[in-house]
């Protein structure tokens, strides 16, 4: 009957519930289980995975097939379980394989590696020697997570290297942002110069914004930052975190920033090739609303509403009698 709803039940949590009933059954159950790490739906995968390890049933040879496994949860999964299993040479010819699959990019992935590292030195340092002389996004996530120190000192170079690829410098700046070190804001405040590209800029600027307020705080304090970032206002690709940088600086009104310019879009698509950005207003308009921000109230509301005392009326504020 377990094994019916398992594999064929409508509901699929229904059948996630059958998986770990037929796990706690003993070896004849979690036989059947293993036939689920197969599953067409990898969240299916996923309760195989973590029945069998429950109760004990997940053995290498079950995990090493999921290696290749093409849902990233999954893998995941298996590296919670190994947590907790002895590092044999399979165990962590497992744990580094799987680790490597890391895409620089999912958070969980990451510290879901980590927990199988515990206690587990051989294995971090095989990672350290796999990623060795490489530059990517999985290197420097794994760089930065196990050698910070050496992390540092190899993004703030690649960063600052004009003869570097610019994929991996924007990979260094994106990386600087994850220190709590003030220097690394120095080296982002290298990037955002007029002669860095944009595409390296927009990083160095995002992560400045991130942190201006809380472990780079003595930023807000310089006097050229704001400058540095004028330029990058008028910029597509930058505007929206140098605006942000900007208001974090709370050193000057963004009233003259109000506006985006138009630039052309030629790769718009749906909402934006039908209907492409107006002109911005003239400067006779921009004259007759300089003060933009302090909201009014209307004559015909004033003499309704407010009363001879200059206070506004809230009759929903008022009890009844």
């Amino acid at each position: 009957m377990l094994a019916a709803t398992a594999s064929s039940a409508a509901d699929e949590k229904l059948r996630a519930r059958a998986i770990f009933q037929l796990a706690a059954l003993g070896k004849e159950g979690q036989a059947t289980v293993a036939t689920h790490l197969r599953d067409v739906l990898p969240q299916l995968r996923v309760a195989a995975v973590r029945a069998l390890a429950l109760h004990g049933g997940l053995t290498v040879a079950l995990m090493k097939p999921l290696v290749e496994d093409k849902s990233p949860q999954v893998r995941r999964e298996v590296l919670v379980a190994l947590r907790s299993v002895p590092a044999d040479a399979a165990v962590q010819e497992l744990i580094v394989d799987l680790a490597l699959q890391y895409d620089g990019y999912d958070r969980f992935y990451l510290e879901a590696s980590l927990l199988a590292m515990t206690g587990k030195d051989d294995v971090r340092a095989a990672v350290v020697e796999k990623i060795r002389g490489r530059s990517d996004r999985t290197a420097a996530g794994w760089l930065w997570a196990l050698r910070p120190d050496d992390a540092f000192t190899q993004f703030s170079q690649v960063a600052a290297d004009v003869d570097a690829p610019l994929a991996d410098r924007i990979v260094a700046a994106q990386s600087l942002a994850l220190f709590d070190q003030p220097q690394a804001s120095e080296v982002l405040l290298t990037l955002i110069d007029d002669s860095s590209p944009h595409q390296l800029a927009q990083p160095a600027i995002s992560g400045l914004a991130s942190n201006i307020e809380g472990r780079w705080k003595s930023l807000a304090n310089g006097t050229d930052l704001l400058a540095k970032l004028r330029p990058w206002i008028n910029e597509p690709a930058t505007r929206a975190d140098a605006l942000r940088l900007a208001k974090a600086l709370g050193t000057r009104s963004l009233t003259q920033w109000r506006l985006s310019p138009v630039y052309a879009a030629p790769q718009a698509e749906g909402f934006d090739k039908l209907f492409p950005p107006e002109e911005a207003s003239s400067g006779e308009s921009l004259e007759r609303n300089e003060d933009w921000i302090t909201a009014k109230v209307g004559p015909m509301a004033s003499s309704i509403w407010q009363r001879s005392d200059g206070r506004i009326p809230m009759p929903w504020l008022t009890p009844s009698r």
